[in-house]
């Protein structure tokens, strides 16, 4: 017969109450110890959408790590500016761009993204060269020449006239996980009640879980940093068979999808270089990238150990065991660190069958007992 069949009566019958006549003047001592849990147990078993109740909080309900202070992405305010439809007016378009004493052209964006405008004859070399001059980007001087922690553009690729981002100093930009999970927590909870994509987050949350997301999330984040630390890569990436960057910790391309969370959620692309609105952008993504119609089905991707090969092709298009055999192992890996960062044992929990949510009752009736 199923559970609700049975009768409250039945239910409080099914309950031990210990005899505590025998224990003479010890009574008053030990009812203390049996009353609590005896409350509990007749609270749940004759309400038990109450009980189901307090599950669901939980399961949303998370233990995030200790974190520094991030100066660096923590004392500009511009970053959260809402500029509309993510571009800058005419006015302000102009005027970020400045000449340098040299001659070189810059396009200052919002926050620390600062583009410089190629010139004819230029190389990745001579730019660099150019710029480390300047006390503005002296640490050029010893930064990385490695192409994914530089300027990330193949040579091939330079062209006059095009703007390219100048890289950021490494230990600026980058985060430590614990930093990096709790700007996520702080995107996850403002993208909830977000009038273009709050719907979508609440149902990825709803099925499984904010932990879930947020293991996810800096999953997705190690995956594109190659590990530790986040954000040892350039938040930026020339993708030449798109002809497009792609911007921030996650490296969303700049086109169709990507471009449109970008302008609803109303940031420029330097804006996407902080962390927190890295995270906004992953989610206004995944739900642009997953629409059936005019419907959002990012949830999808969840859990993920359950889906890996989905969420490798959909970050990677139809090539990437070409391009990264290594892909869904990586994030099977990054997964597991993820969690055991976030204190969780079991972020998707599977159904129990009516049998094995009987003999879990048995067992918990069995330790009270006790």
């Amino acid at each position: 017969m199923d559970d609700s069949e049975v009768s409250k009566n039945e239910r409080s019958r099914d309950l031990k109450i210990p005899d505590l006549s025998s224990n003479g003047s010890s009574n008053s001592s030990n009812l203390g110890k049996y009353i609590l849990p005896i409350a509990l147990a007749v609270m749940a078993a004759l309400n038990p959408a109450c009980s189901k109740k307090e599950e669901g909080k939980n399961k949303n309900e998370i233990s995030l790590p200790q974190q520094k202070d991030h100066p660096f992405w923590d004392n500009n305010k511009e970053y959260f500016r809402k500029v509309n439809n993510g571009e800058f007016s005419k006015e302000e378009y102009t005027q970020r761009f400045k000449k340098l004493p040299n001659g070189e052209i810059i396009f200052e964006d919002i926050g620390a993204l600062v583009f410089y405008k190629v010139e004819k004859g230029d190389t990745i070399q001579t730019i660099h060269e150019k710029l480390s001059k300047y006390k503005q980007f002296e640490h050029l001087k010893t930064s990385s020449r490695s192409k994914i922690k530089s300027f990330n553009v193949p040579q091939s690729s330079l062209t006059p006239g095009m703007l390219i981002p100048i890289p950021l100093a490494e230990e600026d930009r980058t985060l430590t996980d614990e930093q990096f999970v709790n700007y996520c927590n702080e995107a996850i909870d403002e993208m909830t009640n977000d009038e273009e994509y709050g719907p979508a987050t609440r149902k990825i949350i709803k099925k499984t879980s904010k932990g879930e997301l947020l293991a996810v999330m800096l999953t997705i984040a190690k995956q594109e940093s190659g590990g530790k630390p986040i954000g040892q890569f350039e938040l930026h990436r020339w993708e030449p068979h798109q002809s497009a960057f792609s911007f921030s910790i996650f490296h969303v391309l700049m086109k169709e999808s990507g471009i449109k969370a970008r302008k609803n959620l109303n940031l420029t692309e330097g804006q996407l270089y902080h962390p927190k609105n890295a995270a906004k952008l992953f989610l206004a993504f995944l739900c642009e990238k997953s629409k059936n119609g005019s419907s959002c089905n990012p949830e999808k991707f969840f859990p993920l150990m359950k889906n890996l090969e989905e969420m490798a092709l959909f970050y990677n298009g139809k090539a990437w065991r070409k391009i990264n055999p290594n892909y869904t192992r990586n994030l099977s890996k990054y997964y597991q660190q993820s969690k055991r960062l976030l204190s969780i044992k079991d972020l998707t929990p599977e159904k129990k069958t009516k049998s094995q949510r009987k003999s879990l009752q048995r067992k918990n009736h069995s330790r009270r007992e006790m």
